[in-house]
């Protein structure tokens, strides 16, 4: 009546949450002088005037803008601006809103109607 031993127990988690991934967020009207490094997804909505290095997805807001050079270690979604280099191992894509002045190195660049792409492209393996 309460459990012959015929079924197995159903195994529940410690914990009942879904833990969320954590992500860097730089929120809009925020300025940062000086460089970034992280190893979460990064999503940029404020500024950044200096060298950015991002070991997963980075994804900058259309208010969104970094001047300086940027280093992802996945793929790039630019609906802003970057003023400077770009390397990515990932594919970039660049949407209507974005602004990309200098030179690119990724496994596939997309380029939206309306994107302001200057400088020059290199599709390969980044290693």
């Amino acid at each position: 009546m309460f459990g012959n031993g015929d079924k197995k127990a159903e195994e529940v988690p410690a914990t009942s949450k879904t833990q969320e991934a954590q992500k860097f967020l730089l929120a809009e009207d925020s300025v940062v002088n000086g460089d970034i490094s992280t190893n979460e997804p990064a999503v940029i909505n404020g500024t950044v005037e200096g060298s950015v290095t991002i070991e997963n997805t980075l994804n900058i807001g259309a208010k969104g803008a970094i001047r300086g050079p940027v280093y992802v270690a996945l793929d790039a979604k630019i609906d802003g601006v970057i003023t400077g280099d770009l390397t990515c191992k990932g594919a970039v894509v660049l949407s209507a809103t974005a602004s990309l002045t200098g030179d690119v190195q990724c496994t596939s660049l997309i380029l939206t109607k309306g994107a302001y792409f200057c400088g020059k492209v290199v599709c390969t393996e980044v290693k």
